[in-house]
């Protein structure tokens, strides 16, 4: 819900005024019919309003222990450039970088506190399983024995 209202209040409110310069440097007269002005707000409402539940799958992820949270962590610039490349693309009107920042900042700070949340939550549960013995929660390495501590990095593993 407060995607599709930051769509709403701040996509769509400068829709038009980013779509100015367009008509100007095209010659054209700044003419939109309603059933298209209506497609566009509508989409780029509805494309916010999904963008903003991506950390709600992250989170759900990291929890469901399908992924880690160190995959975030040590990959955070190419996954804030992919979100960056999508904010781009797919959620602003005008493909300005202003825009894109706006939209930009948010998600980055949504799927970072996701990932903080997540990392928490799987915090003092038993570790993971694997087929040829337990898995250090911090370094992933796979121990031979049930152990307080993993040989590898030295952390706890409980």
């Amino acid at each position: 819900m407060v995607g599709v209202l930051f769509g709403y209040f701040v996509i769509a409110k400068y829709l038009l005024v980013f779509l100015g310069p367009f008509y100007v440097a095209t010659g054209t007269t700044p003419y939109v019919d309603a059933a298209s002005f209506y497609y566009i707000v509508f989409l780029i409402i509805g494309a916010t309003g999904i963008s903003f539940t991506s950390p709600v799958f992250v989170y759900s992820l990291i929890r469901l222990r399908v992924l880690e949270a160190d995959i975030f962590s040590k990959n955070r610039v190419i996954i804030w450039f992919v979100i960056w490349v999508i904010t781009g693309l797919f959620l602003t009107p005008d493909g300005g970088p202003l825009l894109d920042l706006v939209i930009f900042i948010p998600i980055v700070t949504m799927v970072e506190i996701a990932v903080a949340l997540g990392r928490r939550s799987v915090r003092g549960q038993p570790p993971r399983v694997k087929k040829g013995g337990i898995v250090c929660p911090s370094c992933g390495s796979a121990l031979p024995r049930p152990m307080l501590f993993c040989e590898r990095c030295g952390k706890s593993i409980a």
